[in-house]
């Protein structure tokens, strides 16, 4: 990431997610060395690439476990890969088959991985199943505490 850019667009992010990620430790300058885990996941068969490494950069080792609202659900979620999905490669080449493209692990939503797509798309596995849950990364962090959202499950 280039240090003048910004991988999330806060004017896409619902202030409710700001306020969250802001009190988590994260601001629009942080970086977070994630050369560890891209070394150990790239062993283990992950392929990386630049939207994962920007969204790890910047967000990496935050974690989050947010109760519901009134107006908002709840969360528990992490952006640690390396915690989330080593010994997990097993599975990808299914998700990337029902995906219809390259994932890379970005964290976990509670028990399930969640990955990133080459398209910037979100999803989360979990077992044998495969979740889209959003665009971009700011569109699933709103999507995580919206009521109204329902991740859609990636029929085969």
């Amino acid at each position: 990431m280039k240090v003048d850019e910004h991988i999330l667009n806060i004017k896409l992010l619902d202030p409710y997610v700001v306020n969250i990620l802001e009190k988590g430790g994260w601001s629009e300058n942080r970086y977070y060395d994630i050369k560890y885990w891209i070394h150990e996941l790239t062993i283990e068969g992950y392929v990386y690439f630049e939207y994962a490494l920007d969204i790890l950069e910047n967000l990496g080792g935050l974690t989050f476990h947010v109760k519901d609202d009134c107006n908002h659900k709840g969360a528990q979620f992490d952006f640690n890969p390396f915690f989330a999905a080593t010994g997990e490669f097993d599975r990808l080449a299914q998700f990337q088959l029902l995906a219809k493209e390259e994932l890379f692990p970005i964290g976990s939503m509670c028990a399930a991985i969640v990955y990133v797509g080459r398209s910037k798309n979100i999803y989360w596995g979990s077992m044998n199943s495969l979740y889209w849950a959003g665009r971009t990364i700011e569109d699933y962090l709103n999507n995580l505490f919206d009521k109204e959202y329902e991740s859609q499950e990636i029929v085969g």
